[in-house]
């Protein structure tokens, strides 16, 4: 039960770097209309929707709530599941962009383990945990391997 008559509100289901496009990100709308020249703000990604197409390929000039949409204009790629809001103006949008970056770098200095440390906590059997980095073309797949290995978790 979504209102069609409020600013837009989505997630991206998956995001490309198209070689003659630039960034291009598939939004499902869950609520409200989306419409060409929307500011957007996608994660840590921001821009001005230039053109949008459906699931055919045809351009379309707004997107109801339940339809998915590849939308041309951001300027960066989104991760796939960033939450897609539709913001009143640019300057709004750069504002929401740089506080989400200041969060993710303030996280990112955390102190990341190294590889001898998990060495050393193997050999104290204190955790047996690997992360890995899993790289792919589209965030869509890269979600798709995620679920995958957390299924094959065991001892």
């Amino acid at each position: 039960k979504a209102n069609p008559n409020r600013s837009a509100k989505g997630t991206v289901i998956e995001a490309k770097l198209d070689k003659g496009k630039g960034p291009v990100a598939t939004i499902l709308v869950q609520n409200g209309t989306l419409n060409v020249s929307d500011f957007i703000v996608a994660g840590t990604s921001y821009g001005r929707i230039r053109a949008m197409f459906d699931d055919k390929g045809r351009q379309v000039k707004s997107a109801a709530p339940s339809v998915p949409v590849s939308v041309l204009g951001l300027q960066e790629v989104p991760n796939a599941g960033d939450q897609v809001l539709v913001v009143a103006d640019e300057k709004l949008s750069k504002m929401v962009v740089e506080e989400r970056k200041n969060k993710e770098k303030i996280e990112k200095t955390k102190k990341q383990p190294s590889l001898e440390d998990f060495f050393k906590r193997i050999k104290d059997e204190a955790s047996k945990d690997l992360n890995l980095v899993i790289k792919a073309d589209v965030q869509g797949s890269v979600e798709a391997l995620k679920t995958s290995l957390e299924q094959l978790s065991n001892n």
